[in-house]
């Protein structure tokens, strides 16, 4: 019998957060060190969570534009996304995935653009 660490570590992979169950898993992973950006005060960068979200969340904005906006997946919802960007990642040669760390691996958008021309 254990009980788990509550608070849970400071981390959001997916095996430290709750390393005692398989529900809660990682799909992929985005960047979130060093990410660029323009700030009020000039350019910049910053690094965690919250930049990782961000660039998700702007590769998901720009499969939406090209699938529903321009027309080529009227129907395109969050399932295809998540396809694309599973099929798209790109997945390191020494590991197994789908994995606790990486999930699928790390979202690369122009390999999933890629990969669409091809179906």
């Amino acid at each position: 019998f254990f009980l788990p660490l509550w608070p849970p570590p400071r981390s959001t992979r997916s095996d430290t957060l709750f390393p005692y169950t398989p529900l809660f898993r990682s799909d992929l992973t985005a960047p979130g060190v060093g990410v660029g950006g323009i700030y009020p005060y000039g350019p910049g960068s910053m690094s965690g969570t919250s930049a990782a979200a961000a660039v998700l969340a702007g590769v998901c904005a720009l499969l939406l534009q090209w699938g529903v906006r321009e027309g080529n997946d009227p129907a395109m919802g969050t399932y295809q996304i998540r396809a694309y960007l599973i099929r798209g990642c790109l997945r390191r040669p020494d590991m197994v995935y789908p994995n606790n760390q990486w999930g699928y691996g790390s979202v690369q958008l122009m390999q999933s653009f890629h990969l669409m021309r091809e179906l």
